[in-house]
């Protein structure tokens, strides 16, 4: 009960809040698969007051980053066949993934995620670069790479921009600028020929094959959705001023 007064804005101090900080990462990893309440307010307070970056300790934050990378890579591990039905926790990793990704920008350093996620050790990291390229690539109405949408339960595929768990736009400049390096119109060719390697079941290299034919037929709507992505990670960072 006291860990849900601190988080909704009750009397907790920062010192409160650092006390609370591991347990509370560890709750919304535990809660992450089925979804969880604590990414409306856990990540919000995260970032309120510019907490994370100008009151937390340096070694606090880089143990967070660590947590954060672990999580992030081990739920993608787990994405099932792309070309399977989707099951309740296919559903939630696939629209887990793409705000903690987002989220990541925000806390630190990117370039060692990038490297453990887009070197496609395991299939479940090939799946989900496929997506993330697909995001890219694809129109939003025409995404099979994602669960599809119904008026019951939503779907369809996210929006990589505007997509933290802490409702704000803009990464730390270094992680845009390892953005601009790492996701070209060149470099996600490169990407969707990679993962039609490391997934070799004929359904998801038909998907991955069509990904690449549609990046090379109409490569305007990448470069569109680059322009779009850029531009919300390279807003101003609000949430790093102290109010």
């Amino acid at each position: 009960m006291y860990l849900r007064h601190v988080l909704n804005g009750g009397a907790g101090s920062p010192e409160d809040l650092t006390y609370f900080l591991p347990r509370l990462f560890e709750l919304w990893r535990l809660y992450l698969p089925t979804g969880s309440v604590l990414d409306d307010c856990f990540f919000q307070k995260l970032f309120s007051d510019g907490f994370f970056h100008q009151r937390l300790a340096l070694d606090h934050r880089e143990a967070c980053v660590r947590f954060v990378d672990r999580t992030f890579l081990e739920l993608i591990d787990g994405l099932p066949a792309l070309d399977a039905p989707w099951s309740e926790g296919a559903r939630s990793i696939a629209f887990a993934w793409p705000a903690i990704w987002y989220t990541r920008g925000q806390l630190g350093p990117m370039k060692d995620l990038w490297d453990h996620w887009w070197g496609l050790r395991t299939t479940g990291r090939a799946r989900a670069a496929a997506q993330f390229a697909s995001c890219l690539v694809l129109l939003q109405e025409s995404n099979p790479f994602f669960p599809a949408w119904t008026p019951e339960r939503g779907g369809g595929p996210p929006r990589l921009e505007s997509n933290s768990l802490g409702f704000q736009e803009g990464w730390l400049l270094e992680n845009v600028e390892e953005f601009r390096k790492r996701v070209t119109i060149s470099s996600l060719v490169g990407l969707i020929r990679r993962c039609g390697q490391a997934l070799a079941s004929p359904g998801e290299s038909a998907m991955v094959q069509t990904l690449a034919e549609r990046l090379e037929s109409l490569p305007e709507v990448a470069w569109s959705n680059l322009s779009e992505l850029d531009s919300s990670i390279s807003a101003a960072p609000k949430w790093l001023i102290v109010r």
